[in-house]
């Protein structure tokens, strides 16, 4: 006949295998479920790598390809005599544009040949200036002509002749008043070579003329340059922000337990998991992601007890991943680290919970698990 201590030393043994053999159950799907996502993530990084390539050869071609497109804009230059002088070598320039200048053309006057221009539809993305050179350069006619323009974008060419400062200062208050205007600096392009103007200091030579031409040309190329490379800088920061928020988790048994739950609060992170894992197998795996960049941002360990890492380990880790984001999940509250802020120690816990615990005192109960999940969410801070 079975004592009474020996019928609770049975009962407590058959729930002690019975909860061991449910939790090896529970580890051994997540086991297999863990070795289907990695092969998934993987697809993924390489799809997600071979998209970022493509958006990178875009912004390269969009490069490549910007001389002939600025080439083949279909570009509207207004202006005075200087524009009437040079319309052979403009067209050269800009095959597509289309070019009204004539001699002594005023700003008040430029406000009724841009809106005949306009009503024709003939109005395009682009619209080039060169007027000034004959007075009256008032708000009343420049804030007209802006205003015909809309949010088109405006090149305006500034004026050469001594006289003209004044005209020069007006035209940068005007830029200044309208974020689409781009001054053309043809004043210094030409302040060191006479040949390049008539007697008059104004109008442009033969050689002068093709040269004014070429620096409309640069100047509204070097602008497009320009917002390609910004567009391109937009892409790579937005990228590298993103790339900051993903997460590479290592750990043993005790991150296989909480699996199922932290793939779903993360599901762009790597789960990197062994449950014989010990310090140095854990150094030589970090080694190998790191040579191969495929170790993400934000690492975050999860070892429980078995592991037997201890404070030095973690330095000598957090050494090794320097160039990283680092938190260690521990239950071990002797874990002490430099940085103490990244440290996610859950054992105070544990100890004020005693259900967090399955009865061999390593593993987690599910209601453990679901507490853990929540502290490390209210501990992990990511860039967005």
């Amino acid at each position: 006949m079975m004592s009474l201590f020996g019928l609770y030393k049975y009962i407590i043994t058959k729930d002690y295998t019975a909860e061991l053999k449910k939790l090896e159950k529970n580890l051994d799907n997540n086991r297999k479920l863990v070795l289907e996502k990695q092969k998934e993530y993987e697809n993924k990084l390489k799809i997600e790598e071979n998209e970022w390539e493509q958006v990178l050869k875009d912004f390269d071609t969009d490069s490549e390809k910007l001389k002939e497109k600025i080439k083949n804009l279909h570009i509207v230059g207004v202006g005075d005599s200087i524009m009437l002088g040079t319309i052979n070598q403009l067209y050269n320039q800009f095959p597509n544009g289309y070019f009204d200048g004539k001699v002594n053309r005023t700003p008040r006057q430029t406000s009724d040949v841009l809106l005949e221009i306009k009503n024709k539809n003939l109005l395009g993305d682009i619209v080039l200036f060169n007027i000034g050179t004959n007075g009256e350069f008032y708000n009343q006619y420049t804030d007209r002509i802006m205003k015909i323009v809309g949010d088109r974008k405006v090149f305006w060419v500034n004026a050469t002749h001594a006289d003209y400062d004044t005209f020069n200062g007006q035209l940068q208050e005007l830029a200044n008043r309208y974020d689409n205007i781009t001054i053309i600096d043809w004043v210094s392009v030409a302040k060191d070579h006479p040949e390049y103007l008539s007697r008059d200091k104004v109008h442009p030579t033969t050689l002068g003329a093709k040269v004014y031409a070429e620096t409309i040309y640069n100047a509204i190329y070097d602008y497009y340059l320009q917002e390609v490379t910004k567009q391109k800088e937009a892409k790579i920061k937005e990228h590298e922000e993103k790339e900051k928020t993903k997460i590479t988790f290592i750990g043993n048994d005790l991150l296989l337990g909480l699996y199922d739950y932290l793939q779903n609060d993360y599901n762009n992170s790597d789960f990197v998991i062994d449950k014989d894992f010990n310090v140095k197998m854990l150094k030589n795996k970090l080694k190998e992601k790191i040579k191969n960049n495929t170790l993400n941002h934000n690492i975050v360990f999860v070892f429980d007890k078995k592991m037997n890492i201890i404070s030095s380990d973690y330095n000598d880790l957090i050494k090794l991943c320097d160039k990283y984001n680092i938190y260690i999940v521990t239950l071990d509250e002797n874990i002490k680290i430099k940085n103490q802020d990244n440290v996610i120690n859950f054992s105070k816990e544990l100890k004020n919970n005693k259900d967090y615990t399955l009865s061999d005192g390593i593993h987690l109960t599910d209601k453990g698990n679901l507490s853990l999940r929540k502290y490390i969410n209210s501990k992990i801070k990511l860039s967005s």
